[in-house]
């Protein structure tokens, strides 16, 4: 049985694949460097560890440094009986910034990324409110198989601090700090 999530993916998926297939028809010519230019404006599709998606914006400062900022949105739900009765749904929002120092030129350029963000999640069913805080720090590389989509792969270092309220006002507090190693993210960038 395939969940919400599940159909999720598969519209992105099938939406996505034909946008890359007219964005690509811009192709370089041979010898044409397909690395972008300062000014560049693009949309980002992020994958981080294979799981929760979210939808960015990204904008090349100079030859060298790429701003970023995603949103992301999660829903989740499950039946909660067999009388098909949907359980509360849970849902985080979240609003990541982030910069890449890009180390060169040419069809594959390797960067080094630093990035802030924050998430709030809501799990009504388990009366759970979580603040989470994160920074990062990483590196990757950006392929770009066409002058304007780039798929970037970056692995780093996370770390999170999670302020969790469990009840109503007032309410268990519990506060957690972590440290996530090799934190892996697959974008694809649309650049104009």
């Amino acid at each position: 049985m395939t969940g919400p999530s599940s159909r999720w993916r598969q519209v992105f998926a099938a939406a996505l694949t034909p946008l890359l297939v007219i964005v690509s028809l811009g192709r370089p010519t041979k010898g044409e460097a397909q690395s972008l230019r300062a000014g560049s404006v693009g949309v980002a599709f992020n994958v981080p560890e294979g799981g929760g998606s979210g939808l960015g914006l990204r904008y090349l400062w100079s030859d060298d440094i790429n701003m970023g900022l995603t949103f992301l949105f999660d829903l989740d739900y499950e039946l909660a009986n067999d009388d098909g009765e949907d359980a509360p749904s849970t849902w985080a929002l979240g609003f990541h910034p982030d910069f890449r120092f890009y180390q060169g030129a040419g069809s594959v350029v390797p960067f080094f990324e630093l990035g802030i963000g924050a998430t709030y999640a809501k799990a009504p069913e388990e009366d759970l409110t979580s603040v989470l805080g994160r920074a990062s720090i990483g590196i990757g590389a950006e392929w770009f198989p066409a002058a304007n989509v780039g798929i970037a792969g970056s692995t780093g270092l996370q770390m999170n601090f999670d302020h969790r309220t469990i009840g109503e006002d007032p309410g268990v507090t519990e506060d957690t700090l972590s440290l996530d190693i090799f934190r892996s993210a697959l974008t694809i960038n649309l650049y104009f």
